[in-house]
């Protein structure tokens, strides 16, 4: 269980500090609403992880249709709150939705380069 509270805090502070890293570049770079969407994203991606990390140990001892049940009602809750950040990026011009859509991949982006790539630094 220790590990898996490591995992959770090193994957949250690498989809932080991405986002906190792009968001400063592209500030920088004169793309205000591609550092607002990408951050915008991230957190809303960050708050699906949690979501998920909660919800996944509660699952395992339960019967296969108690489990299905469960997780398809997480992945549904979770699809909707996925659904948010677009809605808002597409209401409010000042924030991009394309930029937005990749800030929602931060969370996978994080998980495939924690092993190779963060465990080696």
């Amino acid at each position: 269980m220790e590990n898996y509270q490591k995992f959770k805090r090193a994957i949250a502070l690498q989809i932080l500090l991405t986002a906190g890293l792009f968001a400063a570049g592209a500030m920088l770079l004169g793309y205000v609403p591609a550092a607002k969407g990408f951050v915008l994203g991230s957190l809303f991606s960050l708050v699906n992880f949690f979501i998920m990390a909660r919800q996944a140990p509660r699952l395992l001892g339960q019967s296969r249709g108690r489990a299905t049940a469960g997780s398809m009602g997480s992945l549904m809750f979770r699809m909707v709150v996925l659904g948010v950040p677009l809605y808002i990026a597409l209401k409010t011009p000042a924030i991009s939705l394309i930029w937005t859509a990749v800030g929602i991949f931060n969370l996978q982006i994080s998980i495939m380069t924690q092993g190779p790539i963060m465990e080696r630094l």
